[in-house]
């Protein structure tokens, strides 16, 4: 939504990151029997960027997340 300007992102900082993965495969290492995960393939955004870099905020409100409706109130306000 953001790459394409129809949506933006409001809130406050959220940390997540830009990419996604998608499934994901198991791996028995033979000699240890170790499990191994590993992402099946990466999503990229479609403006590029680094995949571990965090979500960038177009707008910016401060709110009490124990208080879902705050942040929705705030925005339909104005803030």
């Amino acid at each position: 939504m953001q790459d394409f300007g129809f949506g933006h992102i409001v809130g406050d900082v959220i940390g997540g990151k830009r990419g996604q993965t998608g499934g994901t495969k198991k791996l028995v290492l033979p000699n240890s029997k170790l499990k191994t995960y590993s992402p099946r393939f990466l999503l990229e955004r479609p403006n590029g960027g680094n995949n571990l870099d965090t979500v960038t905020i177009d707008q910016k409100i401060k709110y009490d997340p124990t208080q879902p409706d705050e942040l929705l109130n705030k925005l339909l306000a104005g803030s």
